[in-house]
């Protein structure tokens, strides 16, 4: 039947219900357009700037299309009585329907969320104290400079004296003859000793029948953290030779297989790691749980193994390990960053602690990169190509690549990175807005001539045309483009199947029963995956993306430096279609030419990164650990003045202090001591 509005059926009461429901609708528009006028007030124009939003922005946010789809839906139900189209009322149900819902779950929501406890209500507090604490709220907000002093340190360093050499023999002399006396008057010499570690000391130093309770003495030694006494206590292992670098057996504080350097580097302490490594300590770098070597395939996965790996991993990934025992501490914190992550996807056990050990070495990494204060510096930092695949040999910055695959996220995120790979990835523009005529004979080349240009730079191999060497897309994306395009034009489902044909007509005969069972398949499939992964899909997403927004400076930073690496390599210098004559040319003049030789798995590398000259060796690698030097000794004084650099303050944002042990530089040697390091 037609809708009437006219039918005697409408009337009710003292009034026609049409005229009701139009002054309704028209009440709704009304308060919809204040409801929405509302939800923009208060987003952009905040009562107090300083403040959060909290879960307040998100409800505002969602009630503006509510707004929006109120009013729509209430013009459409005056607009379908007025014109008798009772089409119109259609959606108004809908809506309503909806508006129900959300009110219901944030209805819901409202009442489960949490009251405040009485901890979080200040009850007696005056409006004086209320005040100073938005003030110092606000001074926090504006200042990123942290709240401690600045101040200096100072700098004890080791020299080995004769006066030294003499009270270290004097202090044998008295353990070999068991004179306590003597000992103990040493011992309180130290001015960090207890009387409780002299006890201690002097009942491990007395015994002398074996090497353990020597070697614990040193292990102690090591947890107090003075080098003077490790030294000294280092003097009695000559009747022990080798004994100093093994660990105690017999021990009830310390694990059969946890070594001196090992603890030292655990309680990040450089001076006594470097004590140690000058007596030829040394540690046993683990495999990996991917490995299928014989030893591993023959050991057991215990937890003993698991414990004694775990251990292996924080003395290896300690910032004294990988700055005094590694020739270079970059390459070592990257490789060990990935070594890392195969150990926490594999042992599930330790998940959470292999995960805290990768970010205390994507720390060591920001820090590296925090002490180089020039564009040169970071230049040697990141050509550096020890280390790096053959074909990255090619690109800038062959250290680029290798922390993006091992995900070195606050590495790539640092300032000097990412100004050095801005400036790179800008090329020939950085002068851009500077010249005025230059700018505009830039833009004609590569708007205007972009295809004739393009063109000539493919046919020639890049012989001409040298500013195409400025990547765009790869040849991969190309043929992926053109592979998922095809399903934008194939709908299976319209097709009927069709068995034969019969009757006299021979008209197509179908086969209803297999289009049912199709279609019922189809739609099983749409509830199963639809509707019952949706909840999965949307609470997958809504984690990450609230992952995202908790690093979203970091994770802004990491992506983009992806994608100014992909515009390095030489087979993306121009866009499709051209990169595929481009790429084909290109092949074929590093095939026929003398200038390249091939090297497998990365083909035709250039001769001179597979065969360098030894000056040309012999040259960046004293640029490299000219830089290494430098870069420590900045760190170390670093962690000496307490003051907040441009860099330090960028680097510290990924940082995090509280578990960050503090480390401790004094009585190190005074000049570097050249001793046979580590390679990892």
């Amino acid at each position: 039947m037609d809708f009437d509005p006219e039918h005697p059926k409408w009337l009710c009461c003292c009034c026609r219900l049409v005229n009701g429901l139009m002054i309704l609708a028209s009440s709704e528009i009304v308060l919809s357009v204040l409801l929405l006028l509302y939800s923009i007030a208060y987003i952009a124009i905040p009562s107090n700037p300083d403040e959060q939003y909290d879960n307040d922005l998100w409800f505002m946010i969602i009630l503006i299309p509510i707004s929006i789809m109120y009013g729509v839906t209430s013009a459409l139900l005056f607009f379908g009585i007025n014109k008798y189209k009772e089409k119109l009322l259609y959606p108004t149900l809908v809506a309503r329907a909806i508006i129900v819902i959300f009110m219901q779950v944030f209805g819901v929501s409202v009442a489960v969320r949490p009251s405040p406890s009485i901890n979080d209500v200040n009850w007696d507090e005056s409006d004086d104290e209320k005040m100073h604490k938005n003030l110092v709220k606000k001074n926090m907000q504006v200042s990123n400079l942290p709240h401690s002093k600045i101040a200096y340190d100072g700098r004890v360093e080791w020299n080995s004296t004769k006066s030294m050499d003499a009270t270290i023999h004097q202090f044998r002399t008295a353990v070999l003859s068991a004179n306590v006396r003597v000992i103990k008057q040493i011992l309180k010499d130290f001015h960090n000793l207890t009387s409780g570690h002299i006890e201690r000391l002097l009942a491990l130093l007395i015994d002398r029948t074996s090497a353990e309770p020597t070697k614990e003495a040193l292990m102690t030694a090591i947890c107090i953290g003075s080098r003077p006494l490790v030294e000294f206590i280092l003097s009695l292992f000559m009747e022990y030779p080798g004994e100093e670098r093994n660990g105690c057996r017999k021990s009830k504080s310390f694990p059969a297989h946890m070594t001196p350097l090992m603890l030292a580097c655990i309680c990040n302490n450089f001076s006594i790691v470097q004590c140690l490594l000058l007596r030829k300590h040394y540690m046993q770098l683990p495999h990996r749980p991917d490995c299928s070597c014989e030893e591993c395939s023959r050991s057991a996965h215990c937890m003993t193994n698991s414990v004694i790996l775990l251990d292996t991993y924080r003395a290896i990934s300690s910032e004294p390990f990988l700055w005094l025992a590694c020739t270079d501490p970059l390459l070592a914190a990257f490789n060990l960053a990935t070594d890392l992550q195969v150990c926490e996807e594999m042992e599930k056990e330790h998940k959470v602690a292999y995960r805290d050990l990768r970010q205390n070495v994507m720390t060591f990494a920001v820090k590296i990169a925090e002490q180089c204060w020039t564009t040169e510096e970071i230049h040697v930092l990141l050509s550096r190509k020890v280390g790096s695949p053959l074909a990255d040999c090619e690109l800038h910055f062959p250290r680029i690549q290798l922390a993006l695959k091992a995900h070195m996220k606050p590495f790539l995120s640092s300032l000097g990175v990412q100004a050095t790979m801005e400036d790179c990835w800008r090329g020939m523009w950085t002068d851009s807005e500077t010249f005025k005529c230059q700018d505009l004979s830039r833009k004609l080349r590569h708007f205007l001539f972009y295809p004739i240009l393009a063109l000539l730079h493919a046919v020639s191999a890049g012989a001409c045309i040298k500013t195409f060497k400025y990547p765009l897309a790869s040849i991969g994306v190309t043929f992926r483009n053109l592979y998922w395009s095809f399903y934008g034009y194939l709908a299976p489902w319209d097709y009927k199947l069709i068995v034969g044909n019969a009757g006299p007509n021979q008209e197509p005969t179908e086969h209803p029963l297999t289009n049912y069972a199709g279609e019922i398949t189809i739609a099983a499939f749409h509830i199963a995956v639809v509707i019952t992964l949706l909840n999965l899909m949307i609470s997958m997403l809504v984690r990450t993306a609230d992952k995202i927004q908790k690093n979203e400076d970091l994770e802004w930073k990491f992506t983009r430096c992806q994608i100014y690496a992909e515009y390095f390599d030489w087979f993306t210098a121009i866009p499709p279609p051209f990169n595929l004559i481009y790429n084909t040319t290109y092949a074929l003049r590093r095939i026929f030419s003398n200038k390249f030789t091939f090297v497998y798995p990365d083909l035709w590398i250039p001769v001179k990164i597979w065969n360098p000259s030894l000056n040309d060796v012999i040259e960046q690698d004293f640029l490299y650990l000219k830089l290494m030097r430098l870069l420590f000794e900045r760190y170390r004084f670093a962690e000496e003045y307490h003051y907040q650099t441009v860099m330090k303050d960028d680097a510290d944002r990924f940082i995090d202090k509280e578990k960050h042990i503090p480390p401790i530089l004094s009585f190190m040697n005074s000049p570097p001591v050249s001793h046979k390091m580590i390679t990892y």
